[in-house]
């Protein structure tokens, strides 16, 4: 007769950072067989804005949210420190990196209005 293993729910943890004009909200899940999941971010606050002279345009570092208010265009980045050898050694690690298009807003090589894009690029040792 097989003895019923008792159910222990998953543990998790919240994190809230305040940092200048955004909230973070960063979300782990840790399961009893010793794995965990970083599961989701969450950033809200206000934009980072300025005041534009009547003549100035963004440039193609912003957007404009109001007349001659800019928000502009920046990144947030969220790391982790990981153990690669986890299981073997065939694992790797992908940094993605965000760049800036060469085009402006309406220009036909920017049809999504976006002004980045993305690369990967593995990380071939520590740094």
């Amino acid at each position: 007769m097989a003895v019923p293993t008792p159910f222990v729910p998953e543990d998790w943890l919240f994190l809230k950072l305040s940092v200048a004009n955004y909230d973070y909200g960063l979300y782990y899940y840790f399961y009893q067989d010793g794995t965990f999941e970083h599961h989701k971010v969450k950033v809200t606050g206000e934009l980072n804005t300025h005041v534009l002279a009547e003549d100035e345009g963004t440039n193609g570092m912003g957007t404009i949210v109001a007349p001659q208010i800019n928000a502009q265009y920046h990144q947030h980045f969220f790391t982790m420190r990981i153990d690669p050898m986890t299981d073997d050694q065939q694992n790797s690690v992908q940094q993605i990196n965000t760049y800036s298009l060469p085009y402006p807003t309406g220009h036909p090589e920017n049809p999504f209005d976006g002004n980045s894009s993305d690369y990967l690029n593995p990380c071939k040792k520590h740094t």
